[in-house]
């Protein structure tokens, strides 16, 4: 009997910081793949929940040293023998996509937007793509430093929404806070910032998977019922909307965008605005397995096949709720030793 293939998943924030990576080895395991959890960041919980994964190393911050990184986790997929790997946040995304081909060296395939087609993107924003497809982009400018205090205390628009180049987001109610935010951010490595003012309570995600050749493989669009200052869905619907599909679909065909991606827009007056658009996989990732397409799979046999055939997409109906679980230890008890050095 034939091996299952070995995928690692990158990138494991879970609980207040999560990502979609705790999610994407869900789906894994449903699908009977054998599973590498990538670990990039100390702590990351998302590494700890039950049975989560046949395997698991650490890689190290990508921001804190990337080239590190990249040849840490090369040596862990070849030493596991890994296929593909997926990215748990668009960070990782693009440092897999500026990596490459240096990871194609180890026989990692992976199906990911070029890298320049990604770093246009961060440079240009979304104004570009959208007009080519006709589709709405969310007005947002960029935040100038060191004086980007006065862009705060002069905004009309509240709530604010600060997105980095990395895909963090943040949502601010009033100057001061998007002030502490964007320092934030900053702190956490973010070169660059924009801002821009969502209808508030009215956003939608979808997310799509894309073959090589552009091709619409599956997709998956929920209604985001409740979230939080991150924009991160902790409460979402999946819904069946042909138009937000359409949408998402021509804006990462004008960008040139392949593999997993999420887009985030905002509805106002029956009109839909793209806000973001990131090559990842939505925290939401799990949404789908209860029935339709499961996209992580479908975006692994992609990668490693020549053939994927379209698998349609995820049914509305399906509830998804996001929760974080406090863990207490009492470091004098006999179990404290199994998980405190």
């Amino acid at each position: 009997m034939k091996a299952p293939l070995t995928v690692a998943v990158v990138g494991l924030e879970d609980g207040p910081e999560s990502c979609a990576g705790p999610g994407l080895l869900a789906a894994l395991g449903r699908a009977g793949l054998r599973r590498l959890a990538v670990a990039c960041r100390a702590g990351e919980s998302g590494a700890f929940r039950p049975g989560i994964a046949e395997l698991f190393e650490r890689a190290g911050d990508p921001l804190a040293d990337e080239p590190g990184f990249v040849a840490r986790l090369a040596e862990c997929c070849a030493r596991h023998s890994v296929g593909t790997a997926l990215a748990g946040t668009p960070l990782v995304a693009q440092v897999l996509a500026r990596h490459a081909k240096t990871l194609a060296k180890h026989k990692l395939k992976l199906l990911l937007p070029a890298s320049a087609d990604l770093e246009r993107l961060r440079e240009r924003g979304l104004t570009e793509p959208c007009s080519a497809a006709q589709v709405a982009a969310l007005p947002s400018s960029p935040v100038p430093e060191p004086a980007f205090a006065a862009s705060f205390l002069h905004s009309r628009a509240w709530p604010l929404v600060l997105l980095d180049e990395h895909g963090a987001r943040r949502r601010a109610l009033d100057a001061l806070e998007a002030l502490r935010l964007a320092r934030a951010l900053r702190e956490r490595g973010a070169r660059q910032l924009r801002m821009a003012s969502p209808a508030p309570r009215s956003l939608f995600e979808v997310c799509l998977v894309l073959a090589r050749s552009g091709a619409l493989l599956g997709s998956c669009a929920v209604r985001v019922l409740e979230d939080d200052e991150r924009l991160r869905p902790w409460l979402a619907v999946s819904v069946e909307d042909a138009e937000l599909e359409r949408a998402a679909l021509a804006v990462a065909t004008r960008a040139g965008l392949r593999g997993p991606l999420t887009a985030t827009f905002s509805q106002s007056e029956r009109s839909l605005a793209l806000l973001d658009l990131q090559p990842c996989f939505p925290v939401w990732i799990e949404a789908c397995l209860r029935e339709g397409p499961n996209l992580a799979a479908l975006a692994v046999s992609a990668a490693v096949e020549a053939r994927t055939r379209p698998a349609g997409r995820v049914p509305a109906g399906t509830l998804f709720s996001q929760t974080a679980q406090d863990i207490v230890i009492d470091p004098r008890s006999p179990a404290a030793c199994a998980v405190l050095p």
